[in-house]
């Protein structure tokens, strides 16, 4: 053990002591005291070391595809519902002008717009315009002849009557109420009986990543490797999305037919909801291509006024 010699008294005393034992000078150098700093700085070092492994050895770090899954805008997409744009058409069939069904009849062939379209009209903030459309064609056929009509019943006369075309057609458009609103919606063209259609996407909410429930084996496909993610998220509905949400007060105002609309495209807040996330390699890792719930967003028609 070193010895100091004290320099105030002149006392010779291990350098272990925090101060000279005659008169109380502090001890310079290697005492107790001096050596806490270099204590506490060697601790913070193992601190940081540690936590520095314990961050690439921690077995809930987010593996790539889940990382691409919670940036993407298809994460976001999962909070929208789709309403079409624009002018739907139906025709309604050609009958003679005997025939005894009522025109009514003729244009009451189902018109089908997506359940969020009809969910939205009964908020106020989407309007349906039905128009009936009618075409006469005359008749060419010589007079007298012999003619049947639709039942396979003869006839003769003169000539037959003109055939007339009755079609309905419904205009889509927003209401005064609904302007404000339609000022963020997306225009799109997306799939919808058995053509492409135009839509707007309207955000209902906020979609919220909970975690990947399971991973389907990578498969290779045209050179890029890819998989499907089952995943688990939550829907945070916004004021429009109330009425798509059956714990809200708005929902359980809305007529019923509007409410089972809105309850088959099962959003609910107060669930935990499963999505099924494709992708596919890149370069740069993992690129998510879609994310879509069971088909529920691809099987959505209904008949939205009579």
């Amino acid at each position: 053990m070193q010895s100091l010699e004290c320099k105030q008294c002149g006392l010779s005393y291990l350098s272990s002591v925090a101060s000279c034992p005659r008169c109380g000078r502090k001890t310079p150098g290697e005492g107790p005291s001096s050596s806490r700093p270099l204590l506490w700085t060697a601790l913070w070092f193992i601190l940081l070391a540690a936590g520095g492994v314990a961050y690439y050895l921690w077995p809930a770090r987010a593996p790539a595809y889940e990382q691409a899954i919670r940036s993407s805008a298809e994460l976001k997409r999962l909070a929208t519902v789709r309403v079409n744009k624009g002018v739907l058409g139906m025709p309604g069939g050609s009958l003679v002008n005997f025939n005894p069904f009522k025109r009514e009849s003729a244009a009451a062939a189902e018109m089908g717009v997506t359940k969020a379209a009809y969910v939205l009209a009964a908020r106020g903030l989407l309007s349906f315009d039905v128009t009936m459309n009618e075409q006469r064609t005359p008749s060419t056929v010589g007079a007298p002849t012999l003619w049947v009509d639709p039942y396979g019943r003869p006839h003769m006369g003169d000539k037959p009557p003109d055939f007339v075309t009755w079609s309905k057609s419904l205009a889509i458009r927003v209401t005064e109420m609904g302007r404000k609103e339609a000022a963020v919606w997306e225009e799109t063209e997306e799939p919808f009986d058995g053509a492409k259609r135009r839509f707007w996407r309207v955000p209902v909410g906020e979609a919220e990543f909970v975690r990947v429930a399971q991973v389907s084996a990578e498969r290779a496909e045209g050179g890029r490797r890819k998989l499907t993610a089952q995943i688990v998220w939550r829907w945070r509905p916004n004021w429009v999305g109330q009425a798509f949400d059956p714990g809200s007060e708005v929902f359980r105002m809305l007529p019923d037919k509007a409410r089972g609309a809105a309850t088959s495209l099962a959003l609910d807040s107060r669930q935990e909801l499963t999505a099924f996330a494709e992708l596919e390699s890149t370069v740069d890792g993992w690129k998510v291509v879609e994310i879509h719930r069971f088909g529920i967003d691809r099987l959505n028609e209904v008949v939205p006024a009579d």
